[in-house]
Order: structure tokens, then sequence, then C-alpha cells
């Protein structure tokens, strides 16, 4: 647990306790996990956009590329590992390294890279891989570099196209419902129906969790659920990890929430599921109902319903999520409400048989010749979120809880 400007206040002085799903509340088997997402997408780019079929390798070599918190630059196509203060610590375009005398010359010396926003992490400019469902990217995208070296000279390799090619993947890979049409998860691509049928191999049973959420409802504590997955997922998901009977435990359950934009955005009305229609988003509501569920909406009314259940206008609010920018940072924007980062990393993470660190290095610092240097997220994120910390419900938490 790391030390915050922020502060994490003691667990009586909050009204309201929110999670995230996916890799907050839910724990995944990382190795199982990473081989159905990266080869979901890689078969989409063979089957639909023509790539060899060696990019769906994913052996020791994949793995070890792996890491949260790198940033893929459109216009190098380099992937950088950061520092403190936006420095490049290492880079690579395809598998291979980027030479420090080349990061100079693009970036000066030491090489910064100045246009990085946190709180924008995907821009024209660049894009910023932070959970689990993203840091597979870099090997990807290494992948399809390498496989226009062999085709093309190194100079003419078209980044904007390899990046429309892998927005089209993951579009195909994620968006299963629109406004006009909607398909069941369990029938429907390659993630999700294949997630779907093997999540008894990809999850966890959260049986300690559920207990300590049922220890905080005892306490008077209002829990809720703000997602950016479809209500199904999250309904397969949380049915085997904390049980059929799970929408007891929680208050409000908000699944499609688009975050960030929830934390921000107050013209954001909130629908009712509607399971019955074709597109599954019924009525528009401002007042929320205990364990249904409600897709988008923003939290400021999320908040005015806390405060209402709760009959308390001073009481603050904590959320906890894995999203480092969309999560984390975004709900500590808001007056009343903390958040704690959940940051695997800092615990034991289990990313499969000879996962080593020969390609990035350690994902909380780089030993360079003038000293340690903390890498840019684990800097950044302990010094503004209230707390982060390796699991929902790791030792500290417990603690927090009063567990």
């Amino acid at each position: 647990m790391q030390k915050a400007k922020k502060i994490l206040h003691s667990i009586d002085k909050y009204l309201a306790i929110g999670f995230d799903v996916d890799h907050c509340l839910v724990r995944y088997n990382l190795p199982e996990t990473f081989r159905i997402i990266y080869k979901s997408v890689g078969q989409i780019l063979v089957n639909e956009k023509g790539y060899p079929k060696n990019i769906l390798e994913f052996g020791k070599r994949e793995r070890c590329f792996i890491m949260n918190g790198l940033v893929f630059d459109f216009k190098t196509g380099y992937f950088f590992k950061l520092g403190q203060n936006k420095e490049i610590l290492r880079a690579y375009y395809g598998f291979s390294p980027v030479p420090s005398q080349e990061l100079e010359k693009k970036f000066g010396n030491p090489p910064i890279y100045e246009k990085f926003d946190p709180y924008k992490t995907q821009t024209k400019e660049y894009l910023c891989t932070l959970t689990f469902f993203e840091c597979y990217l870099p090997a990807l995208f290494a992948h399809m570099i390498e496989s226009k070296k062999k085709s093309s000279n190194t100079s003419d390799i078209n980044i904007q196209e390899l990046l429309q090619d892998i927005g089209h993947a993951l579009t195909v890979k994620y968006t299963h419902y629109s406004g006009d049409v909607h398909h069941p998860t369990k029938v429907y691509g390659y993630y999700f129906k294949e997630a779907v049928e093997n999540i008894e191999k990809i999850t966890y049973k959260q049986e300690r969790m559920k207990k300590i959420l049922m220890s905080l409802r005892a306490k008077g504590k209002i829990l809720f659920l703000a997602s950016n997955s479809h209500f199904e997922y999250i309904n397969v998901l949380m049915s085997y990890t904390f049980g059929p009977e799970w929408k007891e435990i929680f208050h409000f359950i908000i699944p499609n929430a688009n975050k960030p934009g929830f934390f921000s955005a107050k013209d954001r009305v909130f629908k009712e599921i509607d399971e019955t229609s074709n597109t599954k988003f019924g009525a528009e509501v401002t007042k929320l109902e205990p364990h249904k569920m409600y897709s988008d909406g923003n939290a400021f009314i999320l908040e005015e319903n806390i405060r209402r259940l709760a009959n308390d206008k001073t009481g603050r609010i904590l959320f906890f999520g894995d999203n480092y920018s969309t999560d984390a940072l975004a709900a500590e924007t808001l007056e009343d409400w903390d958040s704690v980062c959940i940051m695997e990393e800092l615990g034991d993470v289990d990313f499969g048989d000879g996962y080593d660190q020969s390609y990035w290095g350690h994902w909380q610092y780089e030993d360079t010749p003038k000293g340690r240097v903390p890498t840019f997220w684990y800097d950044f994120m302990s010094k503004n979120v209230a707390m982060c910390t390796s699991l929902v419900d790791s030792i500290e938490m417990a603690q927090f809880y009063g567990e």
C-alpha cells in the first residue's frame, strides 16, 4: 500500500462504497485470459484483414512483452515505458529495442515524451494500455509491425493503417450491441463466446470478498457497481464469482457506465435495463431502485440517490477501480469522492510460465546509470489517488474494512 497526497479516510467516513467489476471485484486467471483475448483479436486480423497466421503466436516472448502503462506513439510506431517526468526508459519498434541514440535524436537528452497526458490516455498522437484487457496490445502490434517489415521497407510502414486494422478488430471483438441491435454475449463473436464457455477457467470464486461485502452491508454501507462492461457479461461474471443471488448484495448496479464520462457528464441519463426489448435498454429514470440494473447515467444522479437512500448529505463516497485514468483519477475529480486504484502488480501477479522482465524491466522502476527511476504510473498514481493496492481484498484493504 502506497502513501499518497490524497487521503483515504477511515471507513466510518464513507456512506457508500463502489466498485468496478473486471479486474477489481472479479479477479481473472491472467495467463488463460490473455491467451483468449490475444488470439480473439489476432484471429480477426487474420480472417478479415489478411495478416499472416504467425501473429497468432502467443508464447513466452509475447507474454514477456505484456506490461500495463505502456504508451504507443503513432508517429514513430514505438512503444514506450515511461518514467517519472515522462522520461522514455525503454522503447521497442516491433520486437526490436530502439537504441538510446535514436530516442535522444527524436525526443531529446534525456528523451522526454512531453505530449503525454495521464488524463487523456488516447489521443490522435498516442494511446496508453492501462488494463489487463489492453496490455496484450504491445505484443500484437509488435507482430503486426514485424509482418509489415518483411513485406516492405521499414520507413514505408503505415502506422495509421495498422491502427485502423486494430481498431476494426477491437470493435468486432467487443461491440455486440447498439441502439438498434443486440447480440447475446454467449453466442457473440470471438472473445465473449469463449469467455462465457470457459468462465470457470478465466475467473476465481470470490468467497472472501463476498463476506467482506456482506460485512460492509451489515455496517450500513451502501454498495454499488459501476462498470463499462455490458450487463449480460457482468451477470455471467458475478453469478459465477459471487453466486446467483449477487444482485442482492448491491444497492445500485450500473453496467455500460461509459467511464470516465460517467464522472463528468451531468447530462447523461440513466436507462432501465429491459431484457424484453430488442436493444435491452428501457425508459429513462432519475430515481434508482435497489438491486436493479441501469445503463449509462452519471455520478451526480447516482450520488443524489445514494444520499437519498442514506439520508445523509455530508458523508463521502469511495470508489475502487483498476483503470488508473478512467476509474481512479476520474473519480477523484468529484468533491466528495475518493478512489482506490487496484494495481495488481504491487503484489504477486501470475503472467504464466516463463514470464520474466527481459523486455520491459520492473513495472515499478527502471535502474539507469543515473540511479533508480520510478515508472510514470507508479509515481503519478501514488500521488494523485487516495490509495493504491494490489487487490480489493488485500490484507491492507481488509484492515481498512475492519475485517
